[in-house]
């Protein structure tokens, strides 16, 4: 799975779970983008994103949640290197 596919991903599961809840420009995320900082996530939020993410990925996070990640870019390391290892 590349970058893009797992960004894109990250994108439509964001697009899912805040629908009507948050106004993101989506065009404006990016990798460098911080969860917290830049796009306003509360810990709830998190917290969705993080069960959102083992089921979109079939991956665990055990005990992670978003907030450990200060990037997108260290979501998708993250995710890229859990799916390579299946």
């Amino acid at each position: 799975m590349t970058d893009q596919e797992i960004f894109d991903k990250l994108i439509s599961i964001m697009k899912k779970l805040f629908e009507g809840n948050k106004i993101f420009d989506y065009s404006q995320i990016t990798l460098d983008s911080k969860p917290v900082e830049n796009l306003g996530f509360t810990s709830m939020d998190l917290i969705m994103m993080s069960f959102a993410m083992e089921q979109e990925f079939h991956i665990d996070i055990s005990g992670l949640t978003m907030s450990s990640f200060s990037t997108i870019r260290q979501v998708v390391d993250y995710i890229k290197e859990r799916v390579s290892a299946h």
